[in-house]
């Protein structure tokens, strides 16, 4: 026989032998795929409709057991099917045999193949016989109703062709392992960890980028590329394989039965009962154990503290230790500590320091890069700061196209650019607020430039380019609560309540009068500027605005949602239609309810206020409870009981004055800029409380509302100042 056509050679007495002894992988594996999938569908058959959501995820490989099997069948059958590698005797028996090791090796993979793919062939045409159209007519997004069939025979033969792709490769990697070892156990081992391997790797890659890369961000096409690097790993998610993705799967099918095929062919015999058996896999498993334990210990060190210095001794112990765990696992011995060793070290260690490089240097120059703004086609901006929730677009792609938002989203990157030395030292600060920005721009058919920026609340807030996008009808879409193209929807009723003082809630109805509401709402967001945005002041109020529509899915054919708005200084429409309407009251904090306030200074990080002082270093600039936060005692007067007001200490200013009062409210902040500098404010006020018959608000003696809020830069009223000089 010759060495080309024994390339494609197959044994027929190597097959029956292999279906005969391993007949049992393939009728444990129908019975796992029948019994997770079939039976189910044929127990509810006649209310498969109810199953939609199942169905859908049994198909789109969202299922446990199909995964699972989908795992450590190929596995077992690599290890089954290529045990005779892992002996001694039965090498030695096997290749004395009248037939190539090309023939035996082509002759057990084709059998695990079989063997893999018969049963879900099997059930797929189980499937087709059974299936019947069962749609999820209940879906609703942007506003609009679809169906779709679940049941259909395209998903079926998707589902088919998705699973037989990811059966193929892991049993292919599995075959690899089993070329590549020396014994039963660390087949196993290897044969479900090299399906890991690299998609592992990769996701360590972009935790270092999203560590040292200024603006890198793992979401978008990086995270769709690790994703795809393994069809296993792809089948877990909610999408379809791609076709590029498909062709990437059947090229690394075809490459590892070609490595594997060569390899076995050079494998030597008297190997067997090592861990691997060839020497150049000795020192690559040494250097991955190495850098997985670096990356690890350098994270462990780094959520200690924030010492950089930290950091990096936690990598070079990772390294080290790695290192030497390695060589042990690959030598079978603790016997590593000589010269060999320290050679390879020497060289992973040069290997880490040219990575540490490139990433602490960016001398890929990733940080530096700004797209042509004439390549750019779209582009498309998120931060919570400018919240989309319950906003939808014309075209429901939520991308920028209009030319003067693509030029301003082009500039904002320019500028981040420009900065990035200082942004950056500024964010490893942690001193300043933070605001995280998320920018993409398409190129086409390129992959384009996918950020996202921690920035400080100053630069984001003080950018024109950011500013023009943002105040563009384009970038604020409509609110979906206008009811367009939800069927039978209806309007319920609106939950207003104070967020300052918890004042409420209060259940607004009426049809007439909750679509003025919702009108004055949608007004405000098209008029909504970025100024209002990007504001720290307190909200003034909250609505939840309830509405119905009809839905297959309900039990009662209805569903019941809510839109959740917050009433800021900037909703001029909502704000006058609630004071109209005689809810003027829910509308921020009343200075004549407030019994006193005290202010507290922290400058360069130290409070004026040794009580706060400690909180402040406890949650770290956020709300805390002052001394002046303890109940106080009562005083009766007449109907009414008050709080009294604390004596003023020192670094501790009281406020009593309701003018005074207005004043802190009016620049009320609801975080420091500076979590080293700003003042810290606690207001003791009056409970809400129904009006009486009588019609005069009651007062729940006893009882008393908190708030808390921050001054920040030049927002601070003269008194204030004055005092703390």
């Amino acid at each position: 026989m010759t060495s080309k056509t024994s390339w494609f050679s197959v044994s027929g007495s190597i097959l029956r032998e292999n279906f005969r002894r391993f007949w049992a992988i393939p009728v444990l594996a129908f019975l796992v795929y029948f019994l997770a999938g079939v039976f189910p569908i044929l127990v509810n058959y006649r209310q498969l409709e109810t199953r939609s959501y199942w169905i859908s995820a049994l198909l789109g490989n969202d299922n446990f057991f199909f995964m699972a099997a989908h795992l450590f069948f190929p596995v077992i059958s690599a290890v089954v099917l290529f045990r005779f590698l892992q002996g001694a005797s039965s090498v030695a028996m096997l290749h004395s045999m009248p037939f190539t090791r090309q023939r035996l090796f082509n002759s057990n993979f084709l059998s695990g193949l079989i063997m893999l793919l018969g049963p879900i062939l099997l059930v797929a045409l189980i499937l087709l016989a059974i299936s019947k159209p069962v749609y999820d007519g209940s879906a609703l997004y942007g506003g609009a109703a679809f169906a779709e069939n679940v049941f259909s025979s395209a998903a079926i033969l998707s589902w088919l062709g998705e699973s037989a792709i990811i059966l193929g490769v892991v049993f292919a990697v599995a075959v690899f392992a089993g070329v590549v070892t020396g014994n039963v156990l660390m087949h196993f081992l290897f044969g479900l960890g090299f399906n890991f391997l690299l998609p592992g790797l990769y996701s360590v890659l972009t935790w270092y980028c999203g560590e040292y890369l200024f603006g890198f961000i793992s979401r978008g096409p990086w995270a769709e590329l690790g994703r795809s690097i393994s069809p296993y790993i792809n089948g877990l998610s909610d999408e379809h394989f791609s076709l590029a993705a498909i062709l990437w799967y059947v090229f690394a099918f075809a490459a590892l039965i070609v490595v594997s095929s060569l390899l076995y062919r050079r494998r030597k015999l008297e190997r067997v009962g090592d861990p691997f058996t060839f020497n150049f896999l000795e020192p690559v498993i040494a250097c991955l154990i190495a850098y997985l334990l670096m990356t690890l210990l350098g994270y462990y060190f780094g959520e200690l503290t924030d010492d950089g210095q930290y950091v990096w001794a936690g990598y070079g112990l990772g390294a080290v230790l790695g290192f030497l765990i390695g060589q042990m696992i690959v030598k079978k011995s603790f016997r590593v500590f000589h010269r060999a060793t320290l050679k390879g070290f020497c060289i992973y260690a040069l290997i880490a320091l040219v990575f540490f490089a490139f990433m602490l240097l960016d001398l890929t120059a990733f940080e530096k890069r700004v797209p042509e703004l004439a390549r750019v086609e779209s582009a498309t901006l998120e931060s919570s700061w400018l919240d989309h929730s319950g906003v939808r677009t014309e075209d429901g792609e939520g991308g920028l196209r209009q030319p003067e938002n693509l030029a301003a989203a082009v500039a904002f990157h320019q500028s981040v650019v420009e900065n990035r030395q200082e942004l950056k030292a500024l964010e490893e600060e942690t001193r300043l607020l933070l605001v995280y920005v998320e920018l993409s721009e398409s190129l086409g058919s390129d992959w384009g430039f996918y950020r996202s920026w921690r920035l400080p609340y100053p630069f984001v807030r003080d950018s024109e380019a950011l500013k023009t996008i943002a105040e563009s009808q384009e970038f604020k879409g409509r609110l979906q609560i206008s009811g367009e193209g939800l069927e039978g929807f209806g309007l319920d009723y609106a939950s207003l309540y104070n967020e300052q003082t918890g004042y409420g809630a209060v259940d607004i109805y009426g049809e007439e009068a909750l679509a003025e509401l919702v009108d004055c709402i949608i007004r405000d967001h098209e008029e909504r500027t970025f100024e209002d945005m990007m504001s720290l002041s307190l909200p003034l109020c909250a609505l939840d605005i309830v509405y119905s529509y009809k839905s297959e899915m309900a039990s009662e054919g209805t569903v019941r949602s809510s839109h959740y708005v917050q009433v800021t200084e900037g909703s001029v429409h909502t704000i006058a239609w609630l004071e109209e309407n005689g809810y003027g009251r829910y509308l921020g904090t009343d200075p004549a309810s407030v019994f006193y306030a005290t202010v507290s200074e922290v400058k360069d990080g130290v409070a004026s206020y040794e009580e706060v002082y400690d909180d402040l270093f406890l949650y770290e600039g956020d709300y805390a409870y002052t001394k002046a936060a303890e109940p106080a005692p009562w005083t009766e007067e007449g109907n009414s009981a008050s709080p009294v007001a604390p004596e003023p200490e020192e670094g501790l200013l009281v406020v009593t004055d309701t003018e005074e009062i207005a004043a802190l409210l009016e620049m009320a902040e609801s975080e420091s800029i500076d979590r080293e500098n700003y003042y810290y404010v606690h207001l003791v006020m009056a409970p809400f409380a129904e009006e009486t018959e009588e019609g005069q608000a009651g007062l729940l003696a006893g009882e008393t509302l908190n708030l808390y809020f921050h001054l920040n830069e030049d927002r601070v009223p003269d008194f204030v100042t004055e005092y703390f000089q």
